[in-house]
């Protein structure tokens, strides 16, 4: 991704301890936020203010993403295109990446105790898996008695791991998305069978 931004003429620079973006060699100053991508951007994508964030979201559930009502939006392009692109339009960064790129599915085994969930500081072992199955329950009856039940996301909520998780040691499922379908690339969970 840094060499697409890099070939659209953005680039980031540290300045007084917070990750400034420059584009076309001008600095693009977030003081003051307009927008709330502008906010989100400052604030949680780049550290402004001492607010970071660096963790890597995904899905509880990746064979039914689909079905999550956020996926089409994550799909299309990675947050920070989307928030640059609304920061600096004349970029046309949102177009070209979709353009230019693929969405690509990676499902991996997650220890739960690496799992963060929002709202929720430092909370124990059983009390991530209690609230998990808190979400899923939740979903389910949300959907019980309605059509959209046999086709619902069943509680796929959206999880965070830290940037420094090893997600390497169990191996991964790898799928592809094209014209709407999946197409598996590579499956090789070790273990799990």
């Amino acid at each position: 991704m840094s060499t697409f931004l890099r070939d659209h003429k953005i680039v980031f620079k540290i300045i007084g301890g917070a990750i400034v973006p420059f584009v076309n060699g001008k600095r693009n100053d977030l003081t003051y936020c307009h927008t709330s991508f502008e906010a989100n951007l400052k604030c949680r994508l780049l550290g402004v203010n001492g607010v970071k964030d660096t963790c890597v979201n995904g899905y509880a559930l990746g064979d039914s993403v689909q079905n999550n009502i956020e996926f089409s939006y994550y799909s299309e392009c990675p947050e920070l295109i989307r928030m640059l692109d609304s920061v600096c339009p004349t970029t046309c960064l949102l177009h070209d990446y979709q353009e230019e790129s693929n969405a690509f599915l990676i499902s991996y085994l997650v220890n739960v105790a690496d799992v963060i969930l929002d709202d929720f500081s430092q909370v124990c072992f059983s009390d991530k898996v209690e609230e998990l199955v808190r979400c899923y329950l939740n979903r389910l009856l949300d959907g019980f008695g309605k059509d959209e039940m046999i086709n619902a996301d069943l509680g796929n909520a959206v999880l965070r791991v830290g940037d420094d998780v090893d997600l390497s040691g169990e191996g991964c499922i790898v799928r592809k998305f094209e014209n709407g379908q999946f197409e598996l690339l590579q499956d090789n969970l070790l273990g799990t069978k």
